[in-house]
């Protein structure tokens, strides 16, 4: 079971990569480390945009879709932009 686990989240893993990488400019990677999806951004490489999720092998069984989990990153990506570049 642990190794089918570890199969599952990297295949979840690699799909989050492939949207990420259709939809953000620059530089996206994003892996699992001790059941922990995190997610790295470099739009010109000058700071990196970091994104986690904890226990993601139970969020993925619980039904979570690689395409939720790119919208969350790229929501969350946006949002930090706004907010460190733009006052409101």
């Amino acid at each position: 079971p642990e190794k089918e686990k570890k199969a599952m989240t990297t295949i979840f893993a690699n799909k989050v990569r492939k949207v990420l990488h259709k939809k953000i400019k620059g530089y996206s990677n994003c892996w699992i480390e001790n059941d922990v999806l995190i997610a790295d951004i470099q739009p010109l490489g000058i700071y990196t945009y970091h994104f986690t999720i904890s226990d993601i092998s139970n969020h993925i069984s619980h039904g979570l879709t690689a395409e939720q989990v790119a919208k969350d990153i790229i929501k969350s990506y946006r949002d930090y932009i706004l907010s460190a570049h733009f006052y409101f």
